[in-house]
C-alpha cells in the first residue's frame, strides 16, 4: 500500500512540476508572439511608408517630365489620328 501511495505522489509532483513547466513556457512563447507581432507591425508601416514615398516619388518624376517635355514645345494633347481618306 505504501509503494502505491509513494507512487501516486511521485507521479503528482511531476505533474506538478510538469504544469509549472508549462506554464514557464507559455510566458515565453507569449513574450516572443509579442516581439514578432511588434516586429510585423513595424514592417508594414514601414512597408506603407515606403509605397507612400514611391507614390511621391512617381509623381515628382512625372511632374518633372512633363515641365521638361513642356520646355521642349511638347503638348500634352494626343496626336491625331490617322485619316481614313487615302
Amino acid at each position: 500500500m505504501w509503494t502505491q501511495f509513494y507512487s501516486a505522489a511521485k507521479q503528482v509532483l511531476e505533474l506538478v512540476d510538469a504544469t509549472r513547466q508549462n506554464g514557464d513556457d507559455i510566458k515565453k512563447l507569449r513574450s516572443e508572439l509579442d516581439t514578432l507581432a511588434d516586429t510585423v507591425q513595424n514592417l508594414a508601416f514601414g512597408l506603407q511608408r515606403l509605397r507612400d514615398e514611391m507614390a511621391h516619388d512617381r509623381e515628382i518624376f512625372n511632374l518633372k517630365l512633363e515641365n521638361e517635355f513642356l520646355r521642349r514645345g511638347y503638348t500634352a494633347s494626343a496626336p491625331k489620328p490617322p485619316s481614313l481618306e487615302n
